[in-house]
C-alpha cells in the first residue's frame, strides 16, 4: 500500500506553502509590504514546504508507519532545528542578503534603527527563532494528521477489498458446486419422466438448462433484473418437487413487484435451500414451506417460512451455505441497506429479509 504518492506530497507542499504565504499577507501591518516582508515570507514558505516534503517523503513512510516512532520524533525535532537554523542564521548567504536588505530599509526610515545594541540584536534573533518555529511545527503536525487520515482510509479500503475478494471466491466456489445433490435428483427425476414418456420431460429438462445457464453465466453480473431471479426460483421449486409424485406443501406467493428492479444474483436461493433441508417437506401432514416476495417502492421484502420436524434428520450437507455466510454476504453487498430477521420456534423457522435497492 503506497502511503504518500507523489501527487499527494505535491498537493500538501503547495497547500502548506501557499497557506502560510496567505497568512503572512493578512498579518502584514496595515497590508503594506516593505523590504523586510518578501525575504522573510520566502524563507517561511520555503521552510514550511521543506518540512512537509521531508516529513511525507521520508520520515512518515520510513519511520512512523514502520513502528519506529521514537526515531521519528527525534528525526522530526532535528529536522525542525536544521530548517529553523537555515531560515535565520546570518552565516548562510541568503540570510546575509536578507540582513543587507533590511539594513538598507532601516537607513531609509528613521535613525532609531541605525543604532541597534548587541543585546537587542540577540533578542531579535531569538524572536525570529520563536516566530518561525511554531509555523513549522504546525506544518509538520498538520501534514502528519492528513497523512494519518489518508493512511487509515486506504487501510480500510484494502480491508474491504480483501473481504470482497474473499466473498467473490466463496461465491465462485458456491457456483462451482451447483449443489450436486439437487443436480443429481433433478437428472434422476427427469430420467424417470422420460422412461414414463411423460410430456413434462422436455419441459423440465429445459428448466434445468435455464437454471444451469443462470448459475454459470448470468450470475457473473453484479446485479440482474428481479424478474430473472424470480424465474430462477420458480424453476428451482418445480424441479425440487419432482422427486415426490404425491406433491409437496410448497407455496411461492408473488405480490406487487417491480420486476425491473436490480438485485444481486443468487441472493435468495440459500434461504430456500435451507428451508428444504430442514423442513422435512416429505412429511405430507406436517411439512410445509411458504415463500413470499414483493416490492414497495425501492424496498424488496422476501420471506421464507418452513416447518420443523419433531425429530432431527441428518441430511446431505453438500451444497448451500450457512446463515453466517449469508449474513456476511449481505453485509458486504448491501451495507446499511438491508434488514435480516430470523425467528425460530419449536414448530417453525422464519426468515424475513428487507433490501433497499436504489
Amino acid at each position: 500500500m503506497k502511503i504518500n504518492s507523489v501527487k499527494h506530497i505535491i498537493i500538501q507542499v503547495l497547500i502548506w506553502g501557499l497557506g502560510w504565504l496567505f497568512i503572512l499577507l493578512i498579518l502584514s501591518s496595515g497590508g503594506e509590504l516593505d523590504a523586510r516582508f518578501w525575504p522573510r515570507a520566502t524563507l517561511m514558505v520555503t521552510g514550511a514546504s521543506i518540512v512537509v516534503f521531508i516529513n511525507l517523503k521520508w520520515l512518515l513512510p520510513n519511520l512512523y508507519f514502520k513502528k519506529k516512532k521514537a526515531l521519528y520524533f527525534l528525526s522530526s525535532a532535528a529536522m525542525l532545528m536544521v530548517v529553523v537554523w537555515g531560515m535565520h542564521s546570518d552565516l548562510l548567504p541568503w540570510n546575509q542578503k536578507q540582513r543587507l536588505g533590511i539594513d538598507k530599509f532601516q537607513e531609509k526610515t528613521t535613525s532609531e534603527f541605525l543604532e541597534e545594541p548587541n543585546n537587542q540584536k540577540v533578542n531579535s534573533n531569538f524572536r525570529w527563532l520563536i516566530q518561525n518555529l511554531p509555523p513549522l511545527i504546525i506544518s509538520l503536525l498538520g501534514s502528519s494528521l492528513v497523512s494519518f487520515s489518508r493512511f487509515a482510509s486506504e487501510k480500510e479500503k484494502a480491508v474491504l477489498q480483501l473481504e470482497k475478494a474473499k466473498l467473490e471466491t466463496e461465491i465462485k466456489f458456491l457456483k462451482s458446486q451447483i449443489n450436486p445433490h439437487f443436480l443429481f435428483n433433478s437428472l434422476h427425476n427427469i430420467y424417470a419422466l422420460t422412461i414414463m414418456q411423460s410430456d413434462q420431460a422436455a419441459e423440465q429438462l429445459l428448466k434445468l438448462s435455464d437454471i444451469l445457464r443462470y448459475m454459470l453465466y448470468d450470475s457473473n453480473e453484479e446485479t440482474v433484473p428481479l424478474q430473472r431471479e424470480i424465474a430462477y426460483l420458480k424453476n428451482y421449486l418445480e424441479l425440487v418437487q419432482l422427486k415426490d409424485s404425491r406433491g409437496m406443501d410448497v407455496s411461492f406467493n408473488l405480490g406487487e413487484r417491480n420486476e425491473s428492479m436490480r438485485v444481486v444474483p443468487l441472493l435468495f436461493i440459500p434461504f430456500v435451500e435451507n428451508a428444504f433441508k430442514h423442513s422435512q417437506i416429505e412429511d405430507l401432514k406436517n411439512g410445509y414451506i411458504n415463500i413470499s416476495l414483493h416490492t414497495n417502492g425501492k424496498r424488496l421484502i422476501f420471506t421464507v417460512e418452513n416447518s420443523k420436524p419433531l425429530r432431527v434428520y441428518k441430511k446431505d450437507e453438500v451444497g448451500g451455505i450457512g446463515l453466517k455466510n449469508i449474513q456476511q454476504r449481505l453485509e458486504l453487498l448491501y451495507p446499511e441497506k438491508h434488514h435480516l430477521q430470523i425467528k425460530e420456534t419449536k414448530e417453525n423457522f422464519e426468515v424475513h429479509l428487507e433490501l433497499y435497492c436504489p
